[in-house]
C-alpha cells in the first residue's frame, strides 16, 4: 500500500500509509520480541525445576539465568539489525555491531579479572547493540520518505 501511495498517491495519503507500514513493523518486531521472551522464560523455569537433580547449586542456576537473559538481548539485537539490512540501514547495523563488541569485550576483561559472573558481559554488550539497533531502526522508520525518495 505504501509504494503504492508513492505511485500516485497525495502527500496525506502517503504519510497516512506510512504510519500503518511503521506500526505493523512495530507491531511485528515486539510480536517476535515478546515470543523469544516468553521461550526464554520458559526455558529458564525449567531449568530451575531440573537443575536440582543435576546437583547443581544455586550460583550455577544464577548464570543460567544471565546467560539466558544475555542469549535473549543478542537474538533481539540481530532480529532488529536483520529489519534494518531489509530498510538498507548498514551504516545503522554496522554501529550497532560495533556498540556490541567493545562493550562485550571490554566486559569479558572485567568479568575474567573478577573471576565471577561470567556472562554478565553478554548481557550488557546485547542490551546496548539492541537499544542502539532500535533506535536506529526507530530513526530510520521516520525519515523513510526522504530516505526512499532522495
Amino acid at each position: 500500500m505504501y509504494v503504492s501511495a508513492l505511485n500516485n498517491g497525495t502527500l496525506d495519503l502517503i504519510r497516512k500509509e506510512r504510519g500503518v507500514m511503521v506500526r505493523e513493523l512495530r507491531y511485528q518486531l515486539f510480536f517476535v520480541y515478546e515470543i523469544q521472551l516468553i521461550i526464554t522464560v520458559e526455558l529458564v523455569c525449567l531449568i530451575s525445576v531440573f537443575f536440582p537433580y543435576l546437583n547443581a547449586d544455586t550460583h550455577n542456576l544464577q548464570m543460567f539465568v544471565i546467560l539466558s537473559l544475555g542469549i535473549y538481548t543478542v537474538f533481539c539485537m540481530y532480529f532488529t539489525i536483520i529489519v534494518s539490512y531489509y530498510f538498507s540501514d548498514y551504516g545503522g547495523a554496522c554501529i550497532s555491531a560495533l556498540v556490541f563488541l567493545p562493550v562485550t569485550v571490554l566486559g569479558a576483561a572485567g568479568a575474567a579479572l573478577l573471576n565471577d559472573f561470567y556472562p554478565l558481559p553478554l548481557l550488557l554488550g546485547g542490551l546496548c547493540g539492541w537499544i542502539v539497533s532500535f533506535l536506529l531502526l526507530r530513526r530510520r522508520m521516520e525519515k523513510f520518505d526522504s530516505f526512499l525518495m532522495c
